[in-house]
């Protein structure tokens, strides 16, 4: 395993040499630019995005265009809970190029989500050489399969928080394994100020990385105070760590100091970050054990062993504070889910799939490790035989990292056979009539309501899949957002007994009821998703785009007038 180092060690001593140095990076830039270009290709034809989490953060920037953040973007009174940065990079580039904030949250996914795979390319090349950096780029760009979700440890096309911000969360990582090793107050202030940008954008990197560097930290002090015995130096990088802190603190205001003022962080409503999917779910988890059983993680595995022998590379030491914290995490949520069986609910830091998203990142690390150590054996063992047969003369370590490097060009031809963009359902351009059906037939209807309504608008929707898509990109409030969307420091259920009331007195046609409730509202409105042969009654129909129907409930407002 000590051969993998020596590679490394190696290639950093020859930066004259265009095949060790500009090459691998020329590769890179190449792959990354080509799936750049066929990610655009794939969004190009399309007007509306296929994730509705993107449609809360076009609700955040919208909130932030009529003047009103923090409020939350589809809960009227209440204080936006949600990281802010996606809405506000929205913002700024509709700001620059006047393009609307829907075809933004289109276009921009291939480029924002492009900052994953690069970043993860020099944090690895910067750590375990750049064979390591070009085997784990292959993998996080060609190793997903064409049906599982947009949101994992993948190169997609379509923008999403989770997706980009692992790009962050390298940056991070590097700049944090910095500060630690040259202790100045300038680079500890620079990962602070990577982790505050980083918990804007999404709170499960920030809350790794953070831990990582926790981890990392706590292992240089033990170096410190009990190998070197230089107790002074430890409490230094202690105070250093605090400083991290204090700035990580300080740029993640705009986001934590308004739920912090209003909410302290206390959780209400923990069903959002307790949602598990497929992947992550309990009863699923011997059958996910056994899918894991697979050569790429055997190759892995292999790069968990050469990390782990070498353990006093600074590089070794991040990526197993990173994977110890990303399995606390996985292992909190399958133990909240076993709790939840015997009636214990208790809310987590985040969903469990951000935990697998992680691990994911992590395996690819140690999978790029791992196919230059089988490389690199194999050279060496190609080295020994020649010298042995006398079949040609093999000199330090070239066949070694000639091993190396053809076996990351192996593992980058094996992966992209086996996934291919062409079957990646993400890399799809739309077909069909399926695509208008399920999202853009909601695109004049988004736009009326975001044009005609105020921002203190609040919509009533039976199908609450038709507040998610039309009227929380919009900036307008609901009556009852959507589980999954719904402000966690907030107790759902009077919400959930206002609509059930509103939706029983328009069936039963009780003005009294429905008054008393609609009263609380400036404006309310009910949006259906299709024409009804019975108009719902008090109300008047106000506009009929792209299948759907606006009314408004005038009734209440008339009698208060009068």
């Amino acid at each position: 395993m000590q051969i993998f180092w020596k590679e490394h060690r190696a290639g950093r001593r020859t930066r004259g040499n265009i095949a060790a140095v500009i090459l691998p990076s020329l590769v890179a830039g190449a792959l990354l630019g080509w799936s750049l270009i066929l990610a655009c290709n794939a969004v190009d034809p399309c007007l509306v995005s296929r994730e509705w989490d993107i449609m809360r953060d076009m609700g955040i920037a919208q909130s932030i265009l009529d003047g009103r953040y923090p409020e939350d973007p589809v809960l009227a009174g209440e204080i936006s809970w949600y990281n802010p940065l996606t809405g506000l990079m929205l913002l700024a580039a509709h700001f620059l190029t006047d393009i609307p904030l829907m075809r933004l949250a289109v276009v921009m996914g291939p480029y924002l989500n492009l900052l994953a795979p690069l970043a993860f390319y020099f944090f690895a090349a910067s750590f375990f050489g750049r064979a390591a950096g070009l085997a784990g780029l292959c993998l996080m760009l060609f190793g997903k399969d064409g049906m599982s979700p947009y949101w994992t440890c993948a190169y997609s096309p379509w923008l999403l928080a989770s997706v980009y911000s692992l790009g962050l969360l390298f940056i991070t990582l590097a700049a944090g394994t910095k500060a630690v090793e040259r202790k100045t107050s300038s680079t500890f202030l620079l990962a602070g100020l990577l982790l505050g940008i980083t918990f804007l954008a999404h709170t499960a990197p920030a809350i790794i990385a953070g831990g990582t560097l926790l981890l990392l930290m706590l292992w240089e002090q033990y170096r410190l105070r009990r190998v070197e015995g230089r107790p002074k130096e430890a409490r230094t990088l202690l105070g250093l760590f605090l400083l991290l802190l204090c700035m990580a603190f300080f740029v993640s205001l705009p986001y934590s100091g308004p739920i912090l003022w209003r909410y302290q962080f206390h959780v209400l409503n923990p069903w959002p970050s307790l949602y598990a999917s497929q992947n992550v779910e309990l009863h699923n988890l011997p059958g996910q054990l056994w899918h894991a059983v697979s050569l790429r993680n055997g190759v892995a595995l292999l790069g968990a062993l050469a990390v782990f022998r070498t353990r006093d590379n600074r590089g070794a030491r991040v990526v197993i504070c990173w994977g110890l914290v990303s399995c606390l995490l996985m292992a909190q949520h399958y133990a909240w889910q076993a709790l939840r069986l015997n009636d214990v609910v208790l809310p987590s830091v985040v969903p469990g799939h951000h935990a697998a998203i992680h691990l994911a990142a992590v395996r690819t690390v140690l999978f790029g490790v791992g196919v230059v150590a089988l490389g690199s054996f194999a050279g060496r063992g190609l080295a020994v035989l020649s010298r042995r047969f006398g079949l040609w003369r093999a000199e330090g370590l070239a066949l070694p990292r000639t091993g190396a490097w053809t076996a990351a060009a192996l593992a980058g031809l094996i992966l992209y056979g086996h996934n291919p963009y062409s079957g990646r359902i993400d890399f799809q351009p739309p077909g069909g009539s399926a695509y208008y059906d399920l999202f853009e037939r909601h695109l004049p209807m988004y736009c009326w309501i975001r044009d005609h309504t105020p921002p203190d608008a609040v919509f009533l929707c039976p199908d609450e899949n038709l507040g998610i898509q039309v009227v929380m990109p919009a900036g307008r409030k609901l009556v009852n957002p959507m589980l999954l969307y719904f402000n966690p420091y907030v107790e759902r259920g009077p919400y959930t007994l206002r609509q059930e009331a509103l939706l029983k007195a328009l069936e039963t046609g009780d003005k009294d009821a429905l008054c008393d409730v609609a009263g609380q509202y400036p404006r309310l409105y009910v949006l259906l998703d299709e024409p009804v042969d019975k108009e719902p009654p008090f109300a008047t129909r106000v506009v009929e785009a792209g299948g759907s129907v606006l009314y408004e409930i005038q009734y209440c407002w008339k009698n208060l007038d009068d």
